[in-house]
């Protein structure tokens, strides 16, 4: 009997607590508290400093948000060669080359934010960066920096397209060359940058990447205020961003098709001190936000603890 009443009160142990449920007093000491914190919210601009690297994705494009407002994003970027001294065509000099036929900017897509489907468009205008301190391959374009990089001449060229058709592979047709390139974006351009860089010698123009570059500044890439969503490119990726020159040429004295590229690269070691690439190269990305709606009512009302806190995360 001893046994079987021991039995029955130990087995209470670790049932709901440390102790058997009959050794508990009525009155544990324990008390419960509800704690209340106040929540302290405080709405402004971001006010820090936020660069674009060598490998970042330039952003491009025109997004309404009807919460936040619009986001305008354009890309600026220098472009090269892999080595100077020589001329970048395949023949000797520039008399043998008999034509320019096209000129094609290709742009490697990344991605998409916003309205990504099948039938959404963007258009995107290309010209050609201004010479001037503005843009340089030394610096580092804040987030501050929300004024776009001075062009000169006219437009070089355009291109409108969907999101479906350059998630899709891109086939260029050429006589005797078929190349199917997929996640590409390609504007055609002016005529007018080949003949210019036919133009070029190895005296002055291709000489250094100095010289080139005091010649051509590079490429800027806009987009319409029209669309609801941000393409992304990698300028970096030298197999599918590029400026491609199509011309026909006398080699051997005959009529050839040829081509010749010019890329986005970082700067190279020097011979001398055989230090690696610093990447270095000019590119910046300026990201306009125009605040409207809800979130520029809550932004400039003036209440230092409004019970509504916006918090952009993207894009």
């Amino acid at each position: 009997m001893s046994f079987v009443i021991a039995f029955f009160s130990c087995k209470k142990i670790n049932e709901a607590t440390e102790l058997g449920g009959d050794l508990i007093p009525a009155v544990d000491n324990v008390k419960t508290f509800e704690v209340s914190l106040e929540g302290q919210t405080n709405n402004l601009l971001y006010n820090d400093l936020d660069s674009m690297g060598f490998f970042d994705d330039a952003a491009i494009g025109h997004l309404n948000d009807p919460e936040f407002g619009t986001t305008h994003a354009n890309a600026y970027f220098d472009i090269g060669r892999f080595s100077y001294g020589s001329y970048p065509f395949i023949v000797t000099s520039k008399d043998s080359v008999v034509a320019i036929d096209s000129v094609i900017l290709s742009l490697a897509y990344t991605g998409g934010y916003g309205d990504t489907s099948d039938a959404a468009q963007l258009t995107f205008r290309v010209f050609e960066i201004a010479q001037g301190p503005e843009f340089t391959d030394t610096s580092f374009y804040s987030f501050k920096n929300t004024n776009d990089f001075p062009t000169t001449g006219g437009q070089l060229g355009s291109k409108t397209f969907s999101f479906k058709s350059i998630r899709d592979t891109n086939t260029a047709i050429r006589p005797g060359d078929t190349v199917r390139t997929p996640r590409v974006l390609r504007i055609p351009l002016s005529n007018t940058i080949g003949d210019r860089f036919r133009n070029y010698d190895t005296a002055n123009q291709y000489k250094t990447d100095t010289a080139f570059k005091a010649a051509f500044k590079g490429l800027a890439i806009k987009s319409d205020n029209a669309g609801n969503s941000l393409a992304y490119f990698d300028l970096s990726d030298n197999t599918k961003t590029k400026l491609i020159i199509y011309y026909k040429a006398r080699i051997n004295g005959k009529d050839s098709t040829a081509s010749s590229e010019f890329y986005h690269l970082p700067i190279v070691p020097t011979f001398i001190t055989y230090k690696p690439a610093n990447f270095r190269n000019g590119q910046a990305n300026v990201i306009k936000r125009t605040y409207a709606g809800n979130a520029a009512a809550t932004l400039n009302n003036g209440i230092p603890n409004e019970y509504k806190l916006y918090v952009q995360s993207g894009p």
